[in-house]
């Protein structure tokens, strides 16, 4: 007679015990796979300390390049102003300097000691061997690193041992001089980041020994040792330690058995897979709990497991859990697998904020029009736009992540034709290029010790400049004139007298709009500057930090109003100088103006605005510009936005008005008193001017869109009222893009009104 315990299985051990050798070794093979692992890991890490040694070679290899290419530049500057070779050696302190033929081989040369020549062409052609008197000046990359010269002629990095001292040794070539400049820093063969790991594998190793030594107990006690079958509860010795090493909501236990087909799962483990109970299934029950798109690659992978090799296979949830992320990792046990399942929810949504922040750093950056520029606090380039590379005509292959200030600067002096201070602040400078651009760069430390490189192009404000000049000049010549003519003096002196006047307002217009400018520009620029240092330096802790978010959208707000702002002032003085074409071709006018609905969506639904757009069946196509149509339908949504609290709603309708496409933005908002509607589409007015600036903008919205329907054929109509709303309504012709091809302008009117 046989006795059944609570399993219902006999109280016999009908299997074959499982022997504690076999035990030992699978732990021997966990242990060791744990161990290559925690290898694999220094030979990374002594990797990237090589990648690093070989960024501060190449950075310092690169300072040493500036440094000849300046002197060299600076040789050839006094041979074409008409200097001889003995002046040159006078002016420049220089050892020597003589012809030398040398061919296109070189243009440098240094050796060990730091003496250095620098070969260069005179005033006829010729190649003149300049050299040096004191040895060449290396770049102090830090306390612990040294700098040396070395002729060796490519890259190298390794490991070398001095004196009884590990070294990190990089050399990186000079371009051209036939030398290298390598660094070297010590690297002891145990660090704290080797000892980090070690005890993060100690930790890993301690939770499977504890099980194994549970299975050990229950074998020499003469227990069979427990095959999961119905549930990894308390009940066994096996269930209670793996339950005490379970971290709620974290980790939890399970394992397989292939041979039986039954996968058991300890309490956290269900409950982070979202099963009802801990217990047994099957593989294929397992597999509901696991999101649909994830579930053939998981299957996959656990049904082609190697039996001795170790696996982890993330995974989503499903139902209550669509939003977790779950990783299994196992390994190989007797009779199938065991392992854990871990909650990695916060590490995915870590990596995907770092990206999407990443993401939006970089659109910000190359948002903005001007030259832009991130160095580290060795000045070595860490993120650039792309006006920066284009402006200054710099090869793509000197523009890298690590390259020196310096280096970099001396590349751009190639394409600048003269530079000066900006007033007594040194670090601000004006610069002209080659090709008559007028750049104001400025460079700015930041908290953390780095640099930013910024350039705006003031290239129209310099024009303005000359031609105020010119007028001031004429001014000056004509009163001269007046002056020899005693017959007219007095008229001739009150013209000019009114002529200055106008001048000067006009100087003090200029002035104005420049000073509003000057604060819309700065204002988004701190954004761009102070939100990425943060993003940057992780001033919160990791990327994980909920705040991060808002502040990429802040520079992503500050960007995209920047460069706004930007496009609105060129296109109003391409307007004004006549210079704005539109190019017109058959188009549905509604697809430019869902293009400009979808655009600024986003913006409405942050706001708390309920933005829809509708359209009459049937729009007949007309000859029109899609990208101008496309803004003034921004133009007009972002003004209702602007002007329309929290819970309001804008509406755009397009519509057919006789030989008219009407365009009508019509919403709820504060409305426009109407002392203000007659001056409204004037560049740079707004409604209700005062000091303050809560409500941004330059008032060229509503121009540009009364300028672009004119030049369709079109005109602009606004009614609104206070505290009730606003209907903006743009008149485009469907025939033509003529004035006077469509038939008269509805409800009798041919002009623009503002009512």
């Amino acid at each position: 007679m046989h006795t059944h315990g609570p399993s219902g299985s006999s109280g016999k051990t009908d299997r074959k015990a499982i022997p504690v050798p076999a035990l030992i070794l699978l732990f021997i093979a966990f242990t060791g796979s744990l161990g290559l692992k925690a290898w694999e890991e220094r030979v990374s890490a002594d990797k990237a300390r090589l990648n690093d040694e070989m960024l501060a070679a190449q950075s310092a290899a690169d300072m040493v390049g500036a440094d000849l290419v300046a002197l060299r530049s600076r040789i050839e500057g006094m041979f074409q102003a008409g200097a001889s070779r003995d002046a040159v050696r006078a002016a420049l302190s220089l050892k020597s300097v003589h012809l030398k033929e040398i061919g296109d081989r070189s243009w440098a040369q240094i050796a060990p000691d730091g003496a250095s020549t620098v070969f260069a062409r005179d005033q006829q052609g010729r190649w003149v061997a300049a050299e040096r008197s004191t040895p060449i000046a290396l770049p102090d990359t830090g306390p612990s690193r040294t700098v040396r010269i070395a002729e060796i002629a490519g890259p190298d990095r390794a490991f070398r041992v001095e004196g009884g001292q590990r070294l990190a040794t990089a050399c990186a070539p000079v371009s051209g001089a036939g030398a290298a400049v390598c660094t070297q820093t010590p690297a002891p063969l145990v660090g704290l980041g080797d000892l980090n790991r070690l005890l993060i594998y100690v930790l890993l190793v301690a939770a499977p020994a504890l099980a194994v030594f549970g299975l050990i107990q229950a074998l020499r006690a003469g227990e069979r040792p427990p095959i999961p079958k119905r549930a990894l509860g308390s009940a066994t010795p096996l269930g209670r330690q793996l339950h005490e090493h379970e971290v709620p909501n974290v980790l939890g236990f399970w394992s397989w058995n292939r041979i039986e087909g039954v996968m058991s799962f300890g309490h956290e483990a269900a409950a982070l897979l979202g099963a009802p109970a801990p217990g047994d299934m099957m593989l294929d029950d397992m597999m509901s709990f696991v999101a649909e798109a994830d579930r053939p690659r998981v299957l996959a992978e656990l049904s082609h497991s190697n039996p001795i090799e170790r696996f982890s296979i993330p995974f989503r949830g499903v139902g209550s859990n669509a939003q977790h992320y779950l990783e299994i990792v196992g390994g190989p046990t007797e009779d199938g697998f065991a392992g854990v399942i871990i909650n990695i929810s916060e590490r995915v949504t870590a990596k995907n904020r770092s990206r999407r922040a990443e993401a939006l750093a970089r659109t910000a950056i190359d948002a903005y029009p001007g030259p832009f520029a991130i160095w580290d606090t060795r000045r070595r380039l860490t993120h650039w736009n792309r006006a920066f590379q284009t402006i200054f005509g710099l090869d793509p292959a000197i523009v890298q992540v690590g390259a020196s200030y310096d280096h970099i600067m001396a590349e751009a002096a190639r394409s600048i034709r003269t530079e000066r201070p900006l007033g007594e602040d040194s670090h601000a400078r004006e610069i002209h290029l080659t090709s008559d651009r007028w750049l104001r760069l400025i460079d700015r430390k930041t908290s953390s010790d780095g640099y930013i490189t910024a350039g705006l192009d003031i290239t129209t404000l310099k024009a303005q400049e000359s031609d105020l000049l010119r007028k001031e000049r004429r001014l000056t010549a004509t009163v001269i004139d007046l002056e020899r003519v005693s017959g007219q003096a007095q008229e001739l002196a009150r013209q000019h007298a009114g002529e200055k006047a106008k001048a000067e307002r006009a100087n003090a217009a200029k002035n104005v709009f420049l000073a509003n400018m000057s604060h819309e520009l700065r204002t988004p620029l701190n954004h761009i500057n102070g939100f990425s240092e943060m993003i940057m330096r992780e001033v919160h802790g990791t990327l994980g930090d909920r705040r991060y978010k808002g502040y990429a959208e802040d520079i992503h707000a500050a960007g995209e109003h920047l460069l706004d702002m930007i496009n609105d002032i060129l296109d109003m003085a391409k307007i004004e100088a006549g210079k704005m074409q539109i190019v017109s071709r058959p188009i549905d006018p509604f697809d430019a103006v869902d293009a400009a609905v979808r655009m600024i969506r986003r913006r409405a639904e942050v706001k708390g605005l309920t933005l829809t757009a509708v359209a009459d069946e049937d729009l007949p196509e007309i000859n029109g510009d899609h990208r101008a149509i496309k803004q003034m339908t921004l133009n007009l949504v972002a003004n209702a936005i602007k002007f329309t609290e929290a819970g309001g709603a804008i509406r755009v309708e397009t519509a057919v008005d006789g030989d008219w496409i009407v365009i009508r933005v019509k919403d709820n908002g504060i409305g426009i008193s109407k002392q203000d509607l007659p001056r409204l589409a004037q560049p740079f007015e707004q409604a209700g001017q005062s000091d303050d600036r809560s409500v941004q903008g330059t008032g060229l919205g509503l121009a540009l869109t009364k300028s672009f329907a004119e030049m369709h054929g079109g005109y602009l109509r606004i009614e609104s009222e206070l505290g009730v709303g606003t209907t903006v309504s743009i008149y485009l012709p469907i025939t033509s893009a003529s004035p006077a091809a469509p038939s008269p302008a509805p409800r009798g009117q041919r002009t623009p009104i503002l009512s």
